[in-house]
């Protein structure tokens, strides 16, 4: 019963999303919200790092958790893939399907946890900020089932244990599901065990300050320059890896 009150709780969550728009909470919260685009730079080549991690991924099946309007779906199919794409939001799906032709993606309204596809389906099995809505070791099972023996998962999250990230989180609930947390190392680990092999890299440990720098030179190149020193302080001070904003995670079957 747990379990599906929060695909529930989700589903409803994101279906409101999709109708509402950013038009959401206070003016306060809605002002840290627009300052985000500002953080981009540091968090939104999250595909980027996802296809950099896959290589060569032409003739090659995956299936896209979370794929929400298929932007990234989009992506994939660009670069030779067939792709099968779940999303839990039936608005999402409409959209992704009326961005992609439906000869060449397969997309679908489906739960993570219950994957409308055969053992052993997919050569890769990739998503973003998706993890941390579901329970772990239903979907880890589930994943495990799909994929090929060989297959790769590759996911970006979010991490813990950054305390102005999290104070961040805090003061912006209404862009939140009531079942979203972050992911600490444990559950890394524990989402781990499913799999032969595990290989994560945490990036964006200085993006919360890009938006800080914004604002005191209105000048977005000079607050993109964050991003080369939390790049050049990991390489030198591996302790911080931990406050980085978020982590790219491959596992192998």
């Amino acid at each position: 019963m747990r379990l599906r009150n929060q695909v529930d709780q989700e589903a409803e969550f994101w279906r409101n999303h999709y109708k509402r728009g950013d038009k959401v909470g206070g003016w306060f919260e809605r002002c840290l919200i627009r300052l985000a685009p500002f953080i981009r730079p540091a968090l939104s080549d999250a595909g980027d790092r996802i296809l950099s991690s896959l290589g060569d991924i032409k003739g090659k099946r995956i299936c896209e958790l979370g794929c929400g309007i298929g932007e990234f779906t989009a992506e994939l199919v660009s670069k030779g893939a067939y792709v099968c794409a779940v999303d839990i939001s039936g608005g999402a799906v409409k959209s992704a399907r009326e961005r992609i032709p439906i000869e060449q993606a397969d997309i679908q309204q489906a739960n993570a946890a219950s994957l409308p596809y055969p053992i052993a389906f997919f050569d890769v099995v990739v998503g973003q900020n998706i993890i941390h809505h579901v329970d772990i070791d239903r979907v880890s099972t589930e994943i495990c089932r799909v994929l090929k023996v060989g297959g790769r998962a590759v996911f970006i999250e979010p991490l813990a244990h950054n305390p102005i990230f999290n104070l961040y989180r805090k003061l912006t609930p209404s862009i939140r599901t009531p079942n979203e947390r972050p992911l600490s190392y444990h559950e890394i680990r524990r989402m781990g065990a499913y799999f032969s092999q595990v290989h994560y890299q945490e990036f964006g440990l200085v993006a919360h300050f890009n938006p800080i720098v914004f604002l005191l030179t209105h000048n977005q190149k000079r607050a993109t320059q964050a991003t080369k020193l939390g790049a050049l302080l990991l390489d030198k001070c591996g302790f911080l890896r931990k406050y980085c904003w978020g982590i790219l995670l491959e596992f192998t079957k």
